[in-house]
């Protein structure tokens, strides 16, 4: 049937991890608008922003090395860190619905999760298996490089996959998708 339609036995199980891929993509996207720079909702009387959730980790993180470097490094600098987490955040959403490296995407979706596991799952208003979940989905789609279906990763993975062993960046692209 081609590259962005299988085969009948797989059309579900694509058309799954499809919907599972893009909505996991869309969580990291809208969740932007409560951290957006330049002041990240930190300024003082603006809410529950960036620093807000960065105070939680603080206060309720599994890891007291993981709450001292929020504490010290973090929220002192929290324009550089509110940067890079929007970020993170804005490319792992982008990639991820597209379908485009979604491989890479998912690891950085692991690590952003885990982040937030380790900082907030304890924190009273928080449930600790959102967390979870977000870990464990984010690994689906890497095991199963949910962006060969309906992705742009069906096209890129055979074209880079076969520009033959001497081309590392098109190597290392195949296994990003």
């Amino acid at each position: 049937m081609g590259k962005f339609m299988p085969s009948r036995s797989l059309l579900f199980m694509g058309l799954t991890l499809a919907v599972i891929r893009v909505a996991m993509g869309w969580l990291w996207l809208s969740n932007l608008s409560w951290k957006l720079p330049p002041t990240f909702d930190c300024e003082p009387g603006e809410g529950d922003g960036l620093c807000y959730w960065m105070g939680e980790m603080v206060e309720y993180s599994y890891l007291p090395p993981h709450a001292w470097f929020v504490e010290s490094v973090a929220l002192p600098h929290y324009e550089v860190f509110g940067y890079l987490v929007v970020g993170m955040e804005l490319l792992t959403g982008v990639l991820l619905v597209l379908g485009l490296l979604t491989r890479f995407a998912a690891v950085l979706g692991v690590f952003q999760s885990a982040n937030l596991f380790i900082g907030l799952s304890s924190s009273p208003d928080e449930w600790v298996w959102s967390y979870l979940m977000m870990i464990l989905l984010h690994m689906v789609l890497l095991a199963t490089a949910a962006g060969r279906y309906f992705g742009v990763d069906a096209y890129l993975h055979d074209r880079w996959k076969s520009s033959g062993r001497e081309d590392r960046p098109a190597q290392i692209g195949a296994l990003s998708t």
